[in-house]
């Protein structure tokens, strides 16, 4: 079965499993498929727990994954460049500071996107894109990352980094803003997830609407 016909099994419906990629005939989505080979299921495996589902299902699933890695770092390119010129252009308050920061978490090491200072809020402003589905354990990664940035990055007269998590997918994007809730041990992820700018943030950061907007055409 050639390529194309094992994409014809997967279906993108906004009325379906949330417009989420699924396998056509099936509320199934791809990204379940992928997590269970991810962890180690092999195909056999996961027809036997999914009856209904066939072998080609698996494949289309794998060829959908590859596809849309493929298109990622192209799509992350595009979505970065037009987030570099908006931030830029909201009156100059933002100073470019590295693209593709890198933070040792543990032993691991992990890229913040983009790294901005603000000069009125006199603070970092850190970045972090993903593409493709939203994934609860992105946000929670991004708390882990910030408090790496203030521990080791952050200038001492610096007050506390604040990080903008976009998640663009084809059919929506998600715009969260992570503040660090003060009086709180430093070595703690004591970040807050918030979707809805604080008062005293509105006219600094860009509001989600204002983002979402900006990025509108671009798949």
């Amino acid at each position: 079965m050639t390529n194309d016909n094992l994409l014809s099994r997967i279906s993108i419906d906004p009325n379906i499993c949330f417009g989420k990629p699924c396998i056509k005939g099936h509320c199934i989505w791809v990204s379940l498929i992928l997590d269970l080979l991810a962890g180690g299921e092999t195909i056999e495996e996961i027809l036997e727990e999914y009856p209904s589902l066939e072998r080609d299902d698996i494949l289309a699933c794998i060829a959908y994954g590859k596809q849309d890695k493929q298109d990622e770092p192209q799509l992350e390119k595009i979505i970065l460049a037009r987030l570099f010129r908006f931030l830029q252009e909201m009156g100059g308050m933002y100073a470019f500071v590295a693209s593709q920061h890198r933070l040792e978490v543990g032993d691991k090491d992990f890229f913040i996107d983009l790294l901005f200072y603000h000069r009125q809020l006199n603070c970092l402003i850190a970045l972090d894109l993903k593409t493709g589905e939203f994934i609860p354990e992105y946000v929670e990664n991004m708390q882990c990352y910030l408090v790496a940035l203030d521990n080791s990055f952050r200038l001492p007269d610096e007050n506390l980094t604040i990080g903008i998590f976009l998640c663009k997918s084809k059919h929506e994007t998600i715009v969260e803003y992570a503040l660090r809730e003060p009086n709180k041990p430093s070595n703690i992820a004591t970040y807050k997830m918030v979707s809805t700018l604080p008062q005293g943030l509105k006219n600094q950061l860009p509001e989600p609407e204002q983002v979402a907007k900006f990025l509108e055409g671009i798949e």
